[in-house]
């Protein structure tokens, strides 16, 4: 009986002696959408106490990029090869034109430890670790994980394109009010790609 993750799309494609793969690469760029919960250390008169801090995709584009986001600006994953997850920038964006207003970190996809979902030879969704790693001189700092569920769609009989990305995830934050614990009801997700976005 063949394993789910030997239907992953690269394994799949070594097993049918696929040529010419970089013809198949589809650059996609995802909207990305975070939504941090967490709790940091606040002086008290006589002590101190743990307060609840939420923090959102315009906190962190403001604090990265020293002015709260437009109506068309926003932050973006970019996937050079939506068939092969692997590291990927995460920019912040003007969404009308494409151009990188700046570069504010990096998503890394655990694809070696992925679990695969499939029918047949269609990849239908895959759980596998990944990391989130934002660093912004002055601003918020970020390093976050988890296990994320990841969908996908065909892109012909061979290669499946990652279609959203949604993980629960758990880690440190630094931020200019201080240091956050990020719990486990935090979120990063992945959005569907917007086509009208190109890579830088």
């Amino acid at each position: 009986m063949t394993s789910p993750r030997a239907l992953a799309p690269t394994a799949l494609c070594a097993a049918l002696l696929c040529l010419g793969a970089a013809a198949t690469a589809r650059a996609q760029a995802y909207p990305l959408r975070i939504a941090i919960h967490g709790v940091q250390q606040k002086d008290v008169p006589n002590g101190s106490k743990a307060a609840r801090v939420a923090i959102s995709s315009a906190d962190i584009f403001a604090g990265c990029v020293g002015t709260p986001p437009t109506k068309t600006q926003d932050l973006y994953v970019f996937l050079p090869d939506c068939t092969e997850l692997g590291t990927a920038s995460i920019d912040a964006i003007d969404v009308d034109t494409s151009n990188v207003i700046q570069e504010i970190g990096t998503v890394t996809f655990d694809v070696d430890n992925a679990v695969y979902t499939s029918t047949g030879f269609t990849t239908k969704r895959s759980a596998m670790p990944i990391t989130f790693d934002i660093e912004c001189a002055g601003g918020p700092n970020l390093l976050v994980s988890g296990i994320a569920d990841v969908t996908y769609t065909p892109v012909d009989e061979i290669f499946f394109c990652a279609q959203t990305v949604k993980v629960r995830v758990t880690g440190l934050a630094a931020m200019p009010s201080g240091g956050v614990l990020v719990d486990d009801g935090s979120t990063f997700q992945l959005k569907k790609a917007n086509p009208a976005v190109t890579l830088p």
